[in-house]
């Protein structure tokens, strides 16, 4: 798992960054089970600054799998252990915390499918979403690297649905390129996103783990929540 050290230490910084990205499912999942948007941010920071602050990943073995699956554990074990009158009074306390905008969450939870959703699928769904997110980013940010950033924004649309993108005329009209040449660049696209889809999952998983497994599982988390 890419947050452990080769000597089996927790990286703070790799850490802080996988939470910084994946709060969000573990948001959703309290806020599923919790009536009060104001209690699941308050538990999810709480969570995040326990999971941090204890070194939570040093316990990490190859058995247990997918980081994913891992977190969903560690939530769990701590909602069943907190109380809302110990967390309210422990809120802060001088403990780390993160920067987490939970005002854009609730409003993105608000538009979440109906409550007969379960948790743990809001989670799956959320997860991998997250994960194709900072996939996207990851692309986003080598084209613009290179100057090509307006290349990569127009055919950006065509890592979706096909029956949903214009056709390559109007791309290759917008960039000044021959239709031949947008298939190209679109193929290439298309497969340094898929790159950057196994390699976000793979930062994720513990190196014995199945790739191909792990991606299906997405895939269908993906599909369950429309």
């Amino acid at each position: 798992m890419s947050a452990v050290a080769a000597d089996g230490q927790t990286s703070a910084r790799a850490l802080d960054e996988l939470c910084g990205i994946y709060w969000y499912p573990i948001y959703a999942f309290i806020r599923r089970q919790t009536p009060s948007p104001d209690d699941a941010a308050d538990l999810t920071q709480a969570f995040f600054t326990q999971f941090i602050e204890r070194d939570c990943l040093a316990n990490v073995a190859p058995e247990k799998g997918r980081f994913r699956s891992f977190l969903l554990v560690c939530l769990r074990r701590f909602l069943a252990n907190q109380h809302r009158q110990d967390h309210a009074a422990k809120r802060g306390g001088g403990h780390k915390t993160l920067s987490l905008d939970f005002a854009f969450a609730e409003q993105r939870y608000c538009r979440e499918p109906s409550h007969s959703i379960t948790p743990e699928k809001i989670y799956q769904h959320d997860w991998a979403v997250a994960l194709l997110a900072r996939a996207l980013r990851q692309v986003s940010d080598e084209f613009a690297a290179r100057g090509r950033q307006q290349i990569f924004d127009t055919l950006k649309i065509y890592l979706g649905p096909d029956e949903t993108a214009p056709a390559y005329a109007q791309a290759a009209a917008a960039l000044g390129m021959s239709e031949t040449a947008v298939k190209v660049a679109v193929h290439r696209l298309r497969d340094r996103y898929r790159q950057a889809i196994e390699q976000e999952a793979a930062n994720t998983m513990e190196q014995d783990a199945s790739l191909e497994e792990e991606l299906h599982i997405l895939l269908e988390s993906l599909a369950a929540v429309k």
